[in-house]
């Protein structure tokens, strides 16, 4: 999302991440999009939803937290869906691929990600 700093359920949250693992913030965080940041015109308009990571460390789908990005999908004009990062590395961007080994987990994680997803939400 990448705006601000928002508060929704009397929690603050930083709308460039969409709430891994806790749904009901997650939700309140598409209510607040919703009410807030719709307004087209304004300087604070979200046209553009990034899913960054839609996994964990094994591939596995965040099928209910995805669930409920795509229950606002009137909140956004288009989502773009990435899949899960390995986290194994502290400099998982730099050095980090230049190890062989690494690139490679990194890929293979990556891939099942998006095999998941797909099978997990079919349609999208």
């Amino acid at each position: 999302l990448g705006c601000d700093t928002g508060n929704a359920g009397g929690q603050t949250f930083d709308t460039s991440i969409i709430c891994p693992g806790d749904v009901n913030l997650t939700r309140a965080a598409f209510k607040k999009i919703c009410s807030s940041y719709r307004t087209p015109g304004s300087p604070h308009y979200i046209h553009d939803i990034a899913l960054a990571v839609t996994a964990d460390a094994r591939g596995a789908t965040d099928q209910a937290g995805v669930g409920v990005v795509l229950d606002y999908r009137t909140c956004y004009d288009r989502l773009w869906i990435g899949t899960a990062q390995n986290f194994s590395a502290p400099d998982r961007y730099c050095s980090s691929m230049l190890d062989e080994k690494w690139r490679a987990a990194n890929i293979q994680l990556s891939s099942t990600a998006a095999r998941n997803f797909v099978k997990a939400f079919p349609n999208t």
